[in-house]
C-alpha cells in the first residue's frame, strides 16, 4: 500500500459505495477521471462539497491501473475505464 494512502477500516466507504448511495454523482466521478487523464489531479481533489480524494493514491493502490495507464498505445476509452475503476475503488475523505 502506498505510504500516502490510509488503510481502509470496516466503516470506510469507497467512492463507488458513495456513488451507489447517491452521495457522489456521475458528473463528479467523471470530473475526477478527467483530472487524472489531464494530469490536473491533486491530493485533495474535491469530489463535491462533502468529500475529497487523493487521486494519486487511488491510482497507485491498484497496480493494474498504474501499469495500464503507462501503456503508450492504449485507447482513450481504456484509460478512462482504468481511471474510473481506481477512483470508484478509492477511499475518499470527508471534509
Amino acid at each position: 500500500m502506498p505510504m500516502n494512502e490510509r488503510a481502509p477500516m470496516a466503516n470506510d466507504l469507497t467512492t463507488g459505495t458513495l456513488f451507489k448511495m447517491g452521495l457522489v454523482t456521475n458528473d463528479e466521478v467523471n470530473a475526477a477521471v478527467t483530472a487524472v487523464l489531464t494530469g490536473e489531479g491533486s491530493i485533495g481533489f474535491p469530489l463535491n462539497a462533502a468529500y475529497t480524494i487523493d487521486l494519486a493514491a487511488a491510482l497507485q493502490a491498484k497496480e493494474a491501473v498504474s501499469k495500464g495507464l503507462a501503456v503508450p498505445d492504449a485507447s482513450a476509452a481504456y484509460n478512462r475505464n482504468l481511471a474510473r475503476t481506481a477512483i470508484l475503488l478509492g477511499y475518499p475523505n470527508k471534509r
